[in-house]
């Protein structure tokens, strides 16, 4: 690999670029008096991803960006002051929407939501501000029906129920908790009947 640099006084400014052993380029940094400050992108020539970034004063800073090397997205998201802060989408190399994330201080908080490849929903549910769980939480099946749901989170902890059910819609267990301490558990057949 070789690359390029720029240097005023000493210190490093302007874009600094790196080469693959082909010539084309891998990544590029933009400096100002030796403090990453403008664009960069990193190519991943292994798994065929590039990213785009912004830095401010040696921090991400603004929207993060990542495509496969066909163009299609990847992943977007955005830092503030090198946190991750806003929402966060991912998608599958077949361009459907693979997960939506909600960060606030570089800390999980708000909705949540992943999904299987062929768009329907996998998950979803909300955590705290201090990134823990907190309401409601469900799963799915990959065709759209309900697999579980948590009632409800308090911090981290589940204090409810948890109910699964089989593929067919009908409630297969349901198991009470407090503070994740499971208290009683009942099971049900595929009909619905209480075993």
């Amino acid at each position: 690999k070789s690359g390029t640099y720029h240097f005023i006084n000493g210190k490093e400014d302007g874009r600094e670029e790196h080469f693959s052993a082909s010539g084309h380029l891998d990544r590029f940094l933009t400096f100002s008096m030796n403090t990453a400050e403008g664009p960069a992108m990193v190519r991943d020539i292994e798994n065929w991803l590039e990213r785009k970034y912004t830095n401010k004063a040696n921090k991400v800073d603004g929207v993060v960006s990542e495509t496969w090397l066909n163009g299609a997205r990847k992943f977007e998201g955005t830092y503030s002051n090198g946190l991750r802060n806003g929402i966060r989408k991912s998608w599958y190399s077949n361009d459907s929407l693979e997960s939506v994330e909600n960060y606030v201080n570089d800390t999980l908080h708000g909705g949540v939501a992943q999904y299987y490849r062929n768009g329907t929903k996998g998950k979803e549910g909300m955590n705290d501000e201090k990134g823990q769980p907190n309401g409601i939480s469900r799963k799915f099946y990959r065709d759209g029906k309900i697999f579980s749901v948590d009632s409800s989170y308090n911090a981290g902890k589940l204090t409810g129920t948890h109910s699964e059910y089989y593929g067919s819609g009908v409630r297969k267990e349901v198991l009470y908790e407090t503070d994740d301490i499971p208290k009683e558990l009942k099971s049900y057949d595929t009909a619905g009947r209480m075993i």
